[in-house]
C-alpha cells in the first residue's frame, strides 16, 4: 500500500518537469510552480521510505517505564573517543512500573551495525513488562546516530561503513580475522564495562537497586550478537544464557594462516537462543570453516541447551523493527524476503526469547 506514495512522487515530478519545460507568464508563477511539486516530491518519496500507517505498537507501552542514562569509560581505541581519553555510551533503559520482585534479572542488548538502541524496542518492552530490565547499548560511532548526555549527536564512522561494505572481499583468513577483530574491539569494551558497572553497583539512576547482579543475561542482532556471545564465552561465570539474532562467532576464532581459521575447542559455555531469517538459514551448511562455524556446529548439538529457530518469510532485517519503520528498506536491503507478516515475526521472536530466558531466570 505505501506504493501509492511512490506513485505520487512520480505524478509531482513530471508536474515539476512539466513547469520546467513550459512557457508561462508570469515568471514568478512558473517558479512557484516548480518549487511547490518539488517540495511535493520529496514529501512522497519521504511517505513512501517511512509510511505513516500500520506500524505496530506494543501491548506493553503502558506497563513499563523508560530511562536514558550514561556511562563513561577510558578506551583503547582514539579514534572512538568521544571526549579526551573517556567513551561516553548512552543506555536506553526500560522496566516495569509494577515490580513483582525486589531485584529484576537484566537483559542487556547490542544492535546490529549501523542500528540504534531502539532496533528492538517492542521487544524491549515485552521483556520489561515480563518483570527483566532491558538495557539496550548505543555505540558512538558504529549506531547509525547517537547522541551524547550534552546533546551533541554523532553519526556513524566512514571507515567503520568502508570496512564492512567490502565484506571481505579478496582478504585472506589473517585480514578477514583482522577486520573481525577491528568491528569487535570497541563494542566489546563497551559491554564488559557496563557489566562491570553493574556487578559493583555503579549505574546511575538508582538502577543498581533494582538489578540483580546475578541473573545477567546477552543479547544483540548480527555484529551485536557476535559481541554478546563472544563475552559470553569469556564471563560463563557472570552471564547465564545468550540471545543472538543471526550472528556470527567471532570469539571463535582462536586464530588464522594463509588456508584456514583455527576455532577454540571448548564447547560454547552458555545456553544459547539463535534466531536465522531466510537470508542466512539456507545457507549454513555451505559455511563450514568460515565465521559461521561455530553456528554449523550447534545445529547439532545439544538442542535443549543450543536452541535454533529458523523465522520463515523475515530477512537478515526482517528480524528488528525497522521493518515497521520503513518496509521499503527493509525490502531493498534483504532483497524482498520479508513475506511474513510482521506481527507473526514479532510474537514469534518475542515468545520464544521470553520462553527462553525463563528457563535461566
Amino acid at each position: 500500500m505505501y506504493y501509492i506514495f511512490l506513485l505520487l512522487a512520480i505524478i509531482s515530478l513530471c508536474l515539476m518537469i512539466n513547469f520546467i519545460v513550459k512557457k508561462m507568464e508570469p515568471t514568478y508563477k512558473k517558479a512557484l510552480g516548480i518549487l511547490l511539486s518539488f517540495a511535493l516530491t520529496l514529501v512522497f518519496l519521504y511517505l513512501f521510505v517511512f509510511p505513516p500507517y500500520g506500524r505496530i505498537k506494543s501491548d506493553f507501552k503502558d506497563l513499563v517505564e523508560t530511562k536514558l542514562i550514561f556511562i563513561k569509560h577510558p578506551t583503547n581505541y582514539r579514534n572512538y573517543e568521544t571526549e579526551e581519553g573517556l567513551r561516553e555510551i548512552p543506555l536506553r533503559v526500560w522496566f516495569p512500573k509494577d515490580k513483582k520482585e525486589d531485584k529484576l534479572p537484566v537483559f542487556i542488548f547490542s544492535h546490529g551495525a549501523f542500528g540504534v538502541d531502539r532496533s528492538n524496542e517492542i521487544l524491549f518492552e515485552d521483556l520489561a513488562a515480563k518483570g527483566y530490565v532491558v538495557i539496550s547499548m548505543s555505540h558512538p560511532y558504529q549506531s547509525f546516530s547517537t547522541k551524547l548526555s550534552n546533546g551533541k549527536s554523532l553519526r556513524v564512522n566512514k571507515d567503520f561503513i568502508s570496512q564492512l561494505m567490502k565484506n571481505n572481499s579478496g582478504l585472506t583468513y589473517p585480514q578477514r580475522l583482522e577486520s573481525f577483530r577491528k568491528w569487535t574491539g570497541i563494542r566489546l569494551e563497551d559491554m564488559n564495562f557496563l557489566i562491570d558497572e553493574i556487578l559493583d553497583r555503579n549505574l546511575p539512576e538508582n538502577l543498581s537497586e533494582i538489578i540483580d547482579r546475578d541473573r545477567i543475561f546477552l543479547g544483540g542482532h548480527s555484529l551485536g550478537g557476535s559481541v554478546a556471545l563472544e563475552i559470553g564465552r569469556k564471563r560463563y561465570d557472570v552471564v547465564r544464557a545468550v540471545v543472538s539474532l543471526e550472528a556470527p562467532f567471532f570469539g571463535d576464532i582462536a586464530s588464522a594462516d594463509e588456508k584456514s581459521f583455527s576455532f577454540v575447542k571448548e564447547d560454547y559455555p552458555l545456553p544459547v537462543l539463535h534466531f536465522y531469517s531466510d537470508s542466512l538459514w539456507y545457507r549454513l551448511t555451505d559455511l563450514k570453516g568460515s565465521e559461521y562455524n561455530t553456528n554449523l556446529k550447534l545445529l547439532d548439538a545439544d538442542p535443549n541447551k543450543y536452541i535454533n529457530i529458523h523465522i520463515k518469510g523475515a530477512g537478515h532485517l526482517g528480524l528488528t523493527d525497522l521493518r515497521i519503520l520503513s518496509p521499503f528498506i527493509t525490502s531493498l536491503v534483504d532483497g524482498n524476503k520479508n513475506t511474513a507478516d510482521y506481527k507473526d515475526v514479532l510474537e514469534k521472536i518475542n515468545s520464544e526469547t521470553l520462553k527462553f530466558l525463563n528457563l535461566y531466570r
